[in-house]
């Protein structure tokens, strides 16, 4: 009995340590099901299915046909629809952003129940259930877009109406709003300096999955803000992933600087470095507990070495982050 009490103790700390907190900012799948002759199908099955974790969740139309599964992680998702004397049909293909409301129709046929209808369609991209206006940053521009300190927060200028602000590396004022109107979140987090506008923490680039810039007509969820910004970090899923990265700056491979030419002097010393690595997937402890399709981690590290740039001067700095 104390083994077993000990392994339960080992289970829940790591649990506890992976957990996500509840208020990550999410998206949602809504729509109507009906028939051929676009009569409502009340009481149909429902089942919005995560592609890359396993997790389900499954709901029924109501009486007037309508479902909706809120509190969506962003990703990828398939939604099968099924009702007796109806042939199932399963949406596949479906990306959804941060804060996205997503309308997912069917239109079921009669049929028996071992016939199957796949339908490969993404999302809507013109939102028609959310009257909100932003520009969404997504993993690849994260990841392709020069960045100079690898900061992902610095991207939210590519948003229309945002201007730099120079308090801060991720501070930015959104259709003239002043400095500290900006509010960003950080897996449903407030993160804002109140001060500057900028953020206090800013998660390792390889950590981050996406995140929308809301201009105008958000939600009331989001209080007094002039606009909001909502990052979303990366998840684990049922596969086991990771990657390292390595960024160097040295003066071996510069030019020197004109004024240094002018006056005789010789290159500046540089030596900037930035390092990490990311891993993420199940947890999963052997002979104790699968985390497939249920409970993931994700963690970043990201170091910075820096000697030199003009002054004799040395900087570390470190990042850590954690994922859902």
């Amino acid at each position: 009995m104390k083994v077993k009490f000990a392994n339960l103790g080992l289970l829940l700390s790591v649990l506890l340590f992976t957990a996500q907190a509840a208020l990550g900012q999410t998206a949602q799948i809504t729509g109507r099901v009906a028939d051929s002759t676009n009569a409502v199908v009340p009481d149909a099955k429902i089942n919005v299915r995560n592609v890359e974790t396993g997790i389900e969740n499954p709901t029924s139309t109501n009486e007037s046909g309508y479902y909706t599964v809120p509190l969506l992680p962003p990703g990828r998702y398939e939604v099968t629809a099924q009702k007796p004397g109806f042939r199932p049909i399963t949406r596949s293909g479906i990306k959804l952003e941060v804060q996205q409301v997503a309308r997912i129709d069917f239109v079921m046929e009669v049929g028996e129940i071992t016939e199957h209808i796949d339908v490969v369609a993404g999302a809507p991209l013109v939102a028609t259930d959310d009257a909100a206006l932003g520009t969404l940053v997504d993993r690849r521009k994260i990841l392709e877009l020069p960045l100079n300190g690898r900061n992902a927060l610095m991207l939210v200028t590519l948003a229309p109406g945002s201007t730099p602000n120079p308090r801060g590396p991720a501070a930015t004022n959104v259709n003239g709003g002043r400095d500290n109107t900006a509010d960003i979140l950080i897996d449903g987090g407030a993160t804002t300096s109140t001060d500057q506008g900028d953020a206090r923490i800013t998660p390792p680039l390889e950590g981050v999955e996406e995140f929308k810039v809301q201009t105008g007509s958000f939600g009331a969820e989001f209080g007094r803000a002039g606009s909001v910004v909502n990052v979303v970090t990366k998840s684990g899923t049922n596969q086991l992933h990771g990657s390292l990265f390595e960024f160097l700056r040295n003066d071996a491979f510069d030019a020197n600087n004109f004024f240094f030419n002018a006056t005789g002097q010789g290159k500046a010393k540089l030596r900037y470095n930035q390092f990490g690595g990311a891993l993420g997937g199940p947890v999963w402890l052997p002979k104790l507990y699968d985390g497939r399709n249920r409970t993931f981690f994700y963690f970043t590290f990201e170091g910075t070495r820096q000697v030199g740039q003009g002054l004799n001067q040395t900087t570390n700095s470190h990042r850590f982050g954690t994922g859902r």
